[in-house]
């Protein structure tokens, strides 16, 4: 049985994966960048909203940060995020009753 919320949550996690690969290679060419304290992708993730009118993704206890985009933006995309999961919750849920 496909679990649609898997596959939400995979797809979201490939996607994470693929922004963690790209900031290794934008920040390989600092000396910065090879230091265990810059680097810290097993932290909590924190968004921040800066006075540049940004919302930036940082981990907790860590140096790097990542510009998401503009605040109206980046709550639009984190509004259809938690829209889509609750629908994958809702669907999953479903199956699962259908399959009883």
């Amino acid at each position: 049985m496909l679990d649609v919320r898997g596959h939400l949550v995979g797809s979201v996690a490939s996607a994470f994966r693929f922004v963690q690969r790209g900031l290794r290679q934008m920040t390989k060419s600092t000396p910065a960048a090879t230091s265990p304290d810059e680097w810290k992708p097993e932290e909590p993730l924190v968004l921040s909203y800066r006075d540049d009118g940004f919302v930036w993704a940082s981990w907790q206890n860590g140096e790097l940060a990542l510009r998401l985009g503009q605040h109206d933006s980046v709550v639009e995309i984190m509004r259809e995020f938690l829209a889509q999961d609750a629908l994958a919750d809702l669907l999953t849920d479903l199956r699962h009753r259908a399959a009883s």
